[in-house]
């Protein structure tokens, strides 16, 4: 009997909850959701270039900021001629995060030699490399939407990080 009742009992709750009627999830409102995350990433590119300018000052350097985001002072000028997109580049050079937190450096991990505009490379390198002459030497800072961005590099440059540069372009082809 004991059986019988708790089976009744059973189907019944079943049921019922059957019959409830089930609403549709809401419908997200894209329109909402863009202006969320386009204010979110103004927060952000705000915040980052606060402590750029902030890193700049304190280091008593003279970097511009170009159009594209790219914070650079060219501090060594050998030769006028420059390299186009698409050619091959050595480059000496060191990289660091804001904490300054050596990642890699050109003396222990030999020149970075890359083709430009054709790379996994940080865009901000590729973009400052056009505008040296052979010998020519800067200072980047390339903020995350122009270096590793979200993910970093999965290994030393963590996740939206800041990086500086030290660079030496030491030959173009």
């Amino acid at each position: 009997m004991k059986f019988k009742t708790t089976v009744i009992l059973f189907l019944l709750i079943a049921s019922i909850s059957c019959r409830q009627e089930h609403k549709p999830p809401e419908q997200k409102n894209a329109s909402n959701d863009k202006e969320n995350l386009a204010r979110a990433n103004k927060f952000l590119v705000t915040k980052d270039n606060e402590r750029i300018t902030s890193y700049i000052e304190r280091r008593n350097w003279e970097l511009n900021l170009n159009e594209s985001g790219l914070w650079i002072e060219i501090y060594d000028v050998k030769n006028s001629k420059k390299p186009q997109d698409g050619q091959q580049v050595s480059l000496k050079y060191k990289l660091s995060l804001l904490d300054g937190k050596n990642c890699y450096d050109s003396d222990y991990d030999g020149l970075l030699n890359f083709r430009i505009g054709h790379n996994e490379l940080p865009q901000g390198l590729n973009e400052s490399v056009l505008l040296l002459g052979k010998g020519d030497k800067a200072r980047l800072i390339i903020p995350p939407f122009l270096a590793y961005g979200l993910l970093g590099d999965q290994n030393k440059i963590p996740a939206r990080a800041i990086i500086v540069y030290e660079i030496e372009l030491i030959d173009f082809y």
